[in-house]
């Protein structure tokens, strides 16, 4: 009885005390009531004036905003109009003049108001509930606003009943519909203040006893399908929509509109639509905000899940000439596991979340019925083998039908009363419809069938068809059938839940970049191809596919402008399978770590692994496993990614950001073999703290580096890329690399031996200096002690790549070339870039051929038809280069771009430093190659064909 009446006191204070961080104020006077939620961030203010809904107002409050450089409070100010689009059902529509003609639209002049209640949740939520009659209409409405603790947002909806049960239908609901206005107090009272919008021609009327007065402001995002509307000025911002995928929100200077299409007969028992929010900022960096937003309305943390997926691994039995060990069944799923297990879990120290198995598990001509003689004994053995390691078993299901043997599904499903829309005989249009009464039943089975009994803890959904106007499916036809569909996949959402909270979902095709889906998914498609090559000349496939999946990131969030945070985005994975190989024809290790720690760089939080654990190497497991390593460590930086530079699918450089408070994390990337520069604004719009200064910016790839410069917010930051170049740069404050000595100016190696921090230096260098020389000890080279102002003498000596001359001789359809240099070795790679006279031309390209010392060499080749070509000979490096190159020319017409990549390896000098204090070495990506090598392209020639 002592300890349940201690935890009851806990509880009773622990709810007051959340309660009090949002207050409820009213007031009264003869025509007027005013109605307020306040919590420390934000005021809601509504008013009633004379028996109808007037305006309402969101203001943001100084002891907020002036914790951002001293920013005075924001308003907006909205006319709180709304409208409601309703088929009536009477021989005549209010307002209208001829019978039948019963679309009828109502708003807030439509309504008288009756009464207010006040209410408050367990989590501290407070809310006001605004009730209306209807006037010439048998409406009931109530108008709800909800503010939360500690945030900078509020929230309304709009619930509407009819008693009399005539059977009107409400089509759609503008939740927000009016004019409205934003503007910055000109001073820092958090006192009230009367506002109105009243009287003044789509603006707002500000009173005069108020010195504020309305501002210029920016629309920075009009708002689409599924999409936000933004608004900023020089000092805050706002954004809002309503919280649902399929609604439609916009903005235009003086207007706002947001709505969604509900379908629904009103009856006795109230529609309610969903939420609306609008979010007011204390700076004028709005989509930072934003995504701040977006964290909080998550179902659940967007936080570091790894997972293997057997796609381009393992297959179905229906296969023809799959191999036997390719085959998906429990023996090859748990021998797969093992290696899984081995090379992460026992010998690196990572935690698989989930091992999937995708398409090939059911059988095709069932309703998801699971392959019994490759399962004989179901699902739960791979699970409970799974468990030991705390490891989920993951599932995938292709709700409209799949995509291997689509239409032998999709014709069984249907000939046992499944509903199904489109050509039945046309796979692609043939697809299962989610929301028909019989599917829409069985799919909850299979599913939550699958978390109770098989203890699935994730889910891939791939592919869902949301349209369907099939008149005897059993849910709405034409524009509300889209809803109906996404109520389903909701449905379904809440039932595996209901049963594990912790089961993660990967709604993949079908769906589309509205941040409001993170209420129910932990990951939505990034609405590309699984992979493809983009039409930069690029060496090799994987390259290729790298610009590709960038330019498909690049087109989400700066051609289509969508709003949705790249921690939430399933990109497809690191893809090397014994099935399906982007590197077809073989890989350096080089290419692959590029692609892994581009892959864990750019922000996303889901890392999947399309891997054959059997074909991978120990240099690209290391890659894979120093690479999660990394980003695990940086994730919290990396939760919030903003993407700059120019457009990868044209050539231009590009990178992805991400800071919290004053670090940073920068991946980078040069798509194409000329070396470029890459500008980067520190700026404060992608998440670095506007105040920040004293930064220090390191390179950790592909090679170590340290600017000498000092950097602060709004720096410009210029980085040189070589070609085909993967970076990584970290930002941090001078002062936080717990005492480690950082020297800037020169690439180096560093490692930490006892109570010592040794660097290797590796080029010479016209600046290099020691950032914080006031924390070093002691300096000693080759064991001798020095003077610290001596470390500047013992630079290596400078690291030069080997330089080439040609010889080009042009005969009858034939062009010979020679490369030769003073060099003994340093050649990687010889390679022609054939490049097509504005990409029109259709014939051939020309056969190359590339000779070593009198030996032609193998040659791999990638191009896309009728625009480039290249042909690559790797080339020995302890080789002394003797390369004749042979180009057999016959219709084409074009240019060929001799290129070399180049080696140099670097002695290095070694300094030994001890440092004053406690320092500790972070964890870091790994290496392309040894840290002393130097790799550089040289265009040599170019000969015109």
């Amino acid at each position: 009885m002592k300890k349940l009446f201690i935890l009851s006191i806990v509880l009773m204070v622990s709810t007051v005390s959340m309660a009090q961080l949002v207050k409820v104020t009213e007031k009264k006077s003869k025509n007027t009531i005013e109605v307020a939620l306040q919590n420390n961030m934000v005021k809601q203010t509504v008013i009633i004036k004379n028996n109808t809904l007037f305006d309402d107002t969101l203001q943001s409050l100084n002891k907020w905003t002036s914790m951002y450089s001293n920013r005075v409070p924001a308003i907006l100010i909205t006319d709180a109009d709304f409208e409601l689009n309703v088929i009536y059902t009477a021989w005549r529509a209010p307002g209208k003049k001829y019978n039948a003609d019963n679309p009828v639209s109502f708003t807030k002049k439509d309504f008288s108001f009756d009464k207010y209640t006040f209410g408050e949740s367990v989590k501290g939520e407070k809310s006001v509930d605004l009730w209306f009659s209807g006037i010439n209409n048998p409406f009931t409405l109530r108008i709800t606003y909800e503010l939360r603790p500690n945030e900078f947002y509020a929230r309304r909806k709009i619930v509407l009943t009819d008693k009399t049960l005539t059977g009107h239908y409400l089509d759609k609901i503008h939740t927000r519909k009016g004019r409205y206005t934003f503007y910055n107090k000109s001073n820092n009272e958090d006192a009230s203040f009367t506002i109105s919008i009243e009287d003044i021609e789509d603006a707002g009327r500000i009173n005069q006893e108020d010195k504020s007065s309305k501002g210029d402001f920016d629309i920075i995002n009009k708002g689409d399908f599924g999409q936000p509307v933004a608004i900023k000025n020089n000092q805050a911002g706002v954004f809002g929509g309503i919280e649902y995928p399929t609604s439609v929100n916009s903005v235009n200077p003086n207007k706002i509109d947001f709505y969604q299409y509900l379908g629904e007969q009103i009856k006795n028992i109230p529609i309610e639509s969903d939420w609306s929010a609008l979010g007011i900022t204390p700076e004028p960096y709005v989509k930072k905000w934003f995504y701040q937003y977006v964290k909080a309305i998550r179902v659940a943390p967007a936080n570091p899940y790894i997972m293997y997926n057997s796609w381009y691994d393992l297959r179905s039995a229906d296969y023809p000439d799959i191999p036997k060990d390719a085959v998906m069944n429990q023996k090859n799923v748990l021998r797969i596991w093992n290696l899984v297990k081995e090379n992460f879990i026992n010998k690196n120290n990572i935690h698989i979340n989930a091992f999937v198995l995708d398409d090939g598990w059911d059988i095709y001509e069932s309703d998801w019925k699971l392959r019994t003689k490759q399962f004989p004994n179901g699902m739960r053995p791979i699970a409970d083998e799974l468990k030991k390691s705390g490891t989920d078993l993951g599932i995938w299901f292709g709700p409209a039908g799949g995509y291997s043997f689509s239409l032998k599904r999709i014709h069984w499903m249907h000939d046992h009363g499944y509903e199904v829309t489109g050509n039945l005989d046309v796979a692609g249009s043939a697809q299962l419809c989610l929301a028909g009464k019989n599917y829409s039943k069985l799919f909850r089975k299979r599913t939550t069938d699958f978390v109770k009994n098989d203890h699935v803890g994730y889910f891939k959904w791939d592919g869902i068809q949301f349209s369907c106007s099939e008149p005897d499916h059993g849910h709405p036809v034409g524009i509300h059938s889209r809803r109906a569909v996404m109520e389903s996949v909701i449905d379904k959402c809440n039932a595996v839940r209901a049963i594990n909270p912790k089961v993660y979902l990967n709604i993949t095709s079908g769906t589309w970049l509205s941040p409001w889906w993170v209420q129910y998914a932990n990951q939505i498609w990034m609405d590309a191809a699984d992979y493809a090559f983009a039409d930069v000349p690029s060496m090799t496939r994987r390259d290729n596919a790298m610009t590709y999946r960038d330019y498909a990131l690049w087109d989400d969030e700066h051609i289509r402008q969508s709003w949705f945070p790249v921690s939430n985005l399933m990109i497809h994975g690191i893809i090397k399978g014994r099935l399906e190989n982007i590197s077809k024809e073989g890989e350096s290790l080089e290419t692959f770590t590029n692609n892994a720690v581009l892959y864990f760089g750019r922000g996303i939080s889901m890392w999947e692994l399309y891997i054959s654990p059997d074909i991978l190497t120990d240099g690209e497991w290391n890659a894979l496993s120093q690479s999660i390593k990394w980003a695990k460590e940086r994730f919290k930086i990396m939760s919030s990614t903003f993407m700059a530079g120019g457009n990868p699918a044209v050539g231009n450089a590009y990178a992805y950001l991400h800071f919290l408070g004053s670090k940073g994390v920068i991946a980078v990337r040069n798509p194409k073999i000329e070396d470029d520069q890459l500008t980067i604004i520190l700026d404060p719009k992608y998440g670095i703290d506007e105040n920040a200064t004293d930064l220090v910016i390191e390179q950790v790839y592909p090679k170590r580096y340290i600017f000498p410069q000092i950097f602060s917010a709004g720096s410009r930051l210029n980085i040189n890329l070589s070609g085909y170049e993967t970076a990584l740069f970290e930002v941090y404050p001078l002062g936080c690399k717990d005492g480690m000595p950082l020297i800037a100016g020169v690439p180096f190696e560093r490692k930490v031996v006892n109570d010592n921090v040794v660097y290797t230096l590796l080029n010479n260098a016209k600046i290099m200096k020691v950032l914080n020389p006031e924390i070093i000890r002691q300096v000693s080279v080759d064991g001798q002690k020095i003077p610290f102002s001596q470390i500047y003498q013992h630079l290596p000596e400078q690291v030069v790549q080997p330089e080439f001359v040609s010889t080009t001789v042009h005969k009858k359809n034939k062009v010979n070339i020679t490369l030769s240099t003073t060099a003994k070795s340093g050649i990687e790679q010889v390679a022609i870039l054939l490049k097509t006279n504005d990409n029109k031309d259709e014939a051939d390209f020309p056969e190359v051929e590339i000779i070593l010392s009198g030996k032609k060499l193998k040659t791999k080749t990638q191009s896309i038809k009728g625009k480039w070509m290249w042909y690559v000979a790797d080339i020995p490096t302890d080789k002394k280069p003797d390369i004749k190159l042979s180009i057999a020319n016959g219709q084409w017409a074009g240019s060929a771009e001799i290129w070399v990549k180049t080696v140099s390896i670097s002695k290095g000098t070694t300094i030994t430093i001890k440092p004053m204090g406690q320092f500790k070495e972070r964890e870091l990506p790994p290496l392309p190659y040894s840290a002393n090598i130097f790799k550089a392209f040289d265009k040599v020639v170019t000969v015109d064909l």
